[in-house]
């Protein structure tokens, strides 16, 4: 009887298992390709999913691990690839924990194009008529290049669709409701744990891995919301973040001054402040520099041509940054050397990457089933892309390339397969797989 009893255990057990992996399995539901499902990180024009922070920075979910990028990162998957991380550039130490100043390069300017639903943003474009921090895009006046982690808002002129762009550089989307309300999972993001609450005053909460951001500073037309508040998971306050018009001929889309930040005052002390300069024809005000204010400590801007859009260096307490070639070979050097070159065809896309940890070539686009098109619709849910990793050495003391690829593909969930080319480090001469990874939940991915 008893050991009746173990073995129906072990069947439930070995049920409730099976169940539990294809639960992981699910993920959002392309909108218009019925059954095919597609998480977040494979839409076209979207961010990379969040990267795991390996400290407690406050007005960030910073760098980690992501199993779809390589290097400084560049993404793997999409058509826009990602040229650099959040750079840390000032930091503030409190006594209720640690407040940072990030900023993120991106290669392309489609992520901010519209919504992964296919809702279009008035003008096209989500900034389209909104300024940006460091200046509108060259390409394209109404995207940007260059961003920062303060740099954030909730968007409700597409209603019923929302948008959250977070302090992240994530982007999430809900359905409208009444205040006081949370508002609705979008139908695209089933699986999303991210929540948007509106309060009866009109502000909204965004919760976000373990920190609420409130966002109460609005546009005169009250369609966008942006960033006041940064708190714990109690609803403390670790900072708040004022805005004012720069002068310099700007001004902000309200009284207040958004999107332009003034300060950021962290309540464990210490206070950022920003300051901007005008440039260019029709005038842009930008970041030219972040301090601490009552210390010698801060970061300084420089602008390629003097115009806005493209940084040409960056100087900071500890470090200085160079910036060049934006239109193909993406560089960037500290100390006169280069920690990180991309090169990118038409899009954006990154073909070749190199950093401090190595070097890799990415094949020119993305095979299987189906294409990434428009902003209405996501990926193939079957699809490959190689990496070499030219920087691979054999490891048996003979000189050259291993020759090793790596495969990421998306079935029915995410894989990366290895194999070295080498003849010597195959078996018979032939490629062997060196490591898989997969059956990744999609909700995770996302």
């Amino acid at each position: 009887m008893i050991h009746a009893t173990m073995r129906i255990a072990f069947l439930m057990l070995a049920v409730f298992s099976l169940l539990g992996r294809q639960a992981m399995a699910q993920g959002a539901y392309c909108p218009g390709t019925g059954p095919g499902r597609c998480p977040a990180f494979l839409r076209c024009n979207c961010p990379p999913p969040p990267r795991e922070s390996d400290s407690d920075d406050s007005a960030k979910e910073g760098k980690g691990g992501s199993p779809d990028s390589i290097g400084d990162p560049v993404t793997v998957f999409g058509e826009v690839a990602y040229s650099r991380d959040e750079v840390e550039d000032l930091r503030l130490r409190t006594s209720l924990g640690m407040i940072s100043f990030q900023r993120t390069h991106l290669s392309s300017d489609e992520p901010w194009k519209g919504t992964k639903s296919g809702v279009s943003p008035p003008g096209g474009w989500l900034l389209a008529g909104v300024p940006k921090p460091f200046g509108a895009s060259r390409v394209t006046a109404n995207s940007l290049r260059w961003t920062h982690n303060f740099f954030a808002f909730v968007d409700r002129r597409m209603s019923p669709t929302w948008v959250v762009r977070a302090p992240s550089g994530h982007q999430d989307e809900f359905v409208s409701c009444t205040p006081p309300c949370w508002a609705g999972i979008h139908t695209d993001s089933p699986g999303q744990i991210n929540r948007l609450e509106w309060a009866a005053d009109g502000g909204f909460t965004y919760h976000e891995k373990g920190r609420r951001y409130a966002f109460g500073a609005r546009t005169a037309d009250a369609g966008m919301y942006f960033l006041t508040s940064v708190q714990d998971s109690a609803g403390t306050e670790l900072a708040s973040v004022s805005y004012g018009n720069p002068g310099g001929g700007c001004t902000g889309l309200s009284a207040s001054g958004v999107p332009y930040v003034s300060q950021v005052a962290a309540t464990g002390g210490g206070t950022l402040t920003f300051s901007y300069a005008g440039k260019g024809s029709p005038v842009e005000c930008v970041l030219t520099s972040v301090s601490v204010l009552g210390t010698d400590a801060g970061v300084s801007y420089t602008y390629q041509d003097n115009l806005p859009g493209h940084l040409s260096g960056v100087t900071g307490p500890q470090f200085s940054e160079s910036f060049s070639n934006y239109d193909a070979d993406f560089v960037v050097q500290r100390a006169g050397a280069s920690i990180v070159t991309h090169s990118r065809v038409d899009a954006g896309t990154v073909t070749f990457a190199q950093d401090r940890g190595g070097s890799w070539n990415l094949a020119a686009s993305l095979t299987g089933t189906g294409a990434c098109f428009g902003n209405t619709a996501c990926c193939s849910n079957t699809m490959e892309r190689s990496v070499s990793v030219s920087s691979a050495k054999t490891g048996d003391g003979a000189n050259g390339s291993a020759g090793l690829v790596e495969v990421y593909g998306f079935s029915t969930g995410f894989q990366m397969t290895r194999h070295c080319s080498v003849p010597r480090l195959s078996r018979h001469g032939r490629s062997r797989q060196l490591g898989v990874l997969s059956a990744m939940s999609m909700d995770q991915a996302a």
